[in-house]
């Protein structure tokens, strides 16, 4: 998932240069409403969210709490005798932060971005796709789902969320028959 996560990320950057320079993912939403990400220096969270320091910034986490949707697969194409797939649905939520700079203009890149995404796929994860959900351009409504607490921004910042889903056909028996599956296609 990360190296899916991570191609959505170098899209969307070297689609927008200049307005959106950093990102993170998977973020999550504590119970306070704060989106936070594993800091990767000790055994705690560190906060993602919105502000107005970081530029032009976005981030990336599960919608409804991390759920993981699974059913039945309709693919019958399989690399290896063996596999038996199942449909996997990631929900995800892009959130954008951007200074000065039309907020339809943003969202129609940042979707481009992701639909047009170099999408990695191998034998334990095939037929990967995104689904596109629904966007939202309306600065306060978004700040006010993204972040409980309000507190004053600069005026010339946008937010933007763009929500979205992962759509592949994983099959988890070949994932731990072989060592490294998305390495080596022929397992």
């Amino acid at each position: 998932m990360n190296e899916i996560l991570q191609s959505i990320s170098d899209a969307i950057i070297k689609r927008l240069p200049g307005h959106l320079n950093k990102s993170v993912f998977l973020a999550i939403v504590d119970d306070e409403g704060r989106v936070l990400i594993p800091s990767p220096y000790q055994n705690e969270f560190v906060f993602a969210g919105l502000n107005d320091r970081e530029g032009g910034f976005f981030y990336i986490r599960h919608r409804e709490g991390g759920k993981i949707q699974f059913s039945e697969s309709p693919t019958t194409r399989k690399f290896a005798a063996i596999q038996n797939f199942v449909r996997v649905r990631y929900e995800l939520r892009l959130v954008a932060c951007v200074k000065n700079v039309e907020p339809y203009f943003i969202e129609e890149q940042i979707r481009f971005a992701i639909m047009n995404a170099n999408l990695p796929s191998c034998a334990a994860f095939a037929n990967v796709a995104i689904e596109p959900v629904e966007s939202n351009v309306d600065s306060i409504a978004v700040l006010k789902e993204e972040s409980k607490k309000s507190k004053p921004f600069d005026k010339n910042l946008f937010f933007i969320s763009h929500d979205f889903n992962i759509v592949g056909d994983r099959d988890f028996a070949l994932e731990f028959y072989c060592e490294n599956p998305c390495q080596n296609g022929s397992c």
